[in-house]
């Protein structure tokens, strides 16, 4: 399958591509990169070609687009575009080719021509915001009979997740940062593919996925994936779905999902409803998921990810902190005693009916004594200056693993319950860590 990622380099983002690079099914002809996205396009630029070298032997075209919407339209949140364009905290190599010197919308109308010319048709997955897609009509009137479009976007049938101004969301964030260009391609007439948050409210990352995953990451695709979620706990404890990855599964399987013909139009403008999908009996026609067989995508998502051979900089541990707290209570671990330098896994227990919160720390320039001043007299709005290597919050009863990567130096574990303004922390340590 001749396709193109156009994408916004989200966290999730990272995880469908990493789906698709090694998969024997897809020939992937370009990533593009969104600038009304995530990501801007400098660092979306780095982190793309970054993974394409970590995972793959030869480079493929990495471009970027327009980086203002084609309408009224608000930003995504500035600590989003920030994360995004520093990858996310993975440990990224340095890119082994330079950036295509063709724009995105370009590349695509040129990349969708020659498959045409050649009788085939172009797949375009797109992961973020529709703004190259609708420039690329600009450029190439006659796209959407060349082009055929798969995109997560969009909230059909659910309330979206846009909730920076005040009211109920009801709009999804990639039709949200540019629904002019929604507008656009929704009018051009394509065969189109929506996965909106219908579908991937069925897939969620689990503890248990992760688990499943860090059984078996061998693989470069599995271990990059495995280093996103260890390094980006929020992810793999609640709330947060795999978005784009099941949008990069229906690309190559539809069946995982339940697809329904709807009409739709979108509400324009810079508005909490900006971007907001209506169905429509006037509006275009759209393929839509409603739903997912999520036993049957994450199958599918770790099979595609585990294929072909370890990456050149694999996510190693060099130990672990097995951590029990509660109030008053604060014991911790390490295993072996005194660990390199490198990837600490942490497994921290929360023996307490209430919440703990857990921070496993470096010295850096304090003293233990020091330390032990500075929490028995503990200020919120001036907390010790140590270097975080993890923080984990544990709901009552609650088991949560992270990782963290710890430098030489002195280590030391802080639990804490009670309010923010006046917590109760109790310290466990000090712990030495080799070089």
């Amino acid at each position: 399958m001749p396709l193109v990622v156009d994408t916004d380099m989200a966290a999730d983002d990272l995880t469908a591509i990493a789906s698709l690079l090694r998969d024997p099914a897809v020939d992937l002809k370009a990533i593009t990169v969104v600038g009304t996205g995530e990501a801007h396009c400098p660092g979306g630029i780095f982190v793309a070609r970054a993974i394409v070298t970590m995972l793959r032997d030869t480079p493929i075209p990495v471009t970027c687009g327009n980086a203002s919407p084609l309408g009224a339209a608000e930003p995504f949140p500035t600590d989003w575009r920030a994360a995004a364009d520093a990858g996310n905290g993975l440990g990224l190599v340095s890119p082994a080719f330079v950036p295509d010197s063709r724009p995105a919308p370009a590349l695509i109308a040129e990349l969708a021509a020659a498959e045409a010319a050649a009788g085939r048709r172009l797949t375009v997955l797109t992961l973020g915001t529709m703004t190259n897609v609708a420039n690329a009509l600009e450029v190439d009137p006659a796209l959407p009979s060349k082009v055929r479009l798969v995109s997560m976007l969009g909230a059909v049938r659910v309330p979206g997740n846009v909730t920076t101004q005040p009211g109920d969301p009801t709009a999804e964030w990639n039709a949200h940062a540019d629904p002019t260009a929604v507008r656009r391609v929704l009018e051009a007439g394509f065969d189109w593919t929506l996965v909106p948050l219908d579908a991937t409210a069925s897939v969620p990352i689990t503890p248990e996925l992760f688990d499943e995953l860090a059984s078996d990451h061998a693989a470069g695709p599995a271990d990059l994936v495995f280093e996103l979620w260890a390094r980006n706990p929020y992810m793999t404890q609640s709330g947060f779905y795999l978005w784009d990855p099941l949008a990069a599964a229906a690309v190559r399987d539809p069946t995982i999902m339940t697809l329904a013909q709807v009409h739709l139009s979108v509400v324009e403008g810079d508005g909490l409803d900006g971007g907001r999908l209506r169905e429509d009996p006037a509006g275009a026609a759209v393929s839509v998921a409603l739903a997912a067989d999520r036993t049957r995508f994450e199958t599918f998502l770790l099979e595609r990810l585990r294929l072909g051979s370890p990456r050149t900089n694999p996510f190693t541990e060099v130990g672990s902190v097995s951590v029990t707290g509660g109030p008053g209570t604060c014991a911790a671990t390490l295993d072996p005693a005194t660990p390199t330098a490198g990837l600490l896994r942490i497994r921290a227990t929360n023996s307490a009916a209430e919440p703990l919160n857990v921070v496993v720390f470096e010295l850096a320039k304090l003293t233990w004594a020091e330390l032990e001043a500075v929490v028995a007299a503990f200020d919120p709005a001036a907390p010790p200056k140590v270097n975080v290597i993890a923080g984990l919050e544990l709901p009552a009863g609650g088991l949560i693993t992270g990782y963290g990567t710890s430098p030489t130096g002195t280590l030391g574990v802080a639990c804490a319950t009670g309010p923010f303004d006046a917590p109760a922390i109790t310290l466990a340590g000090p712990f030495p860590v080799g070089g």
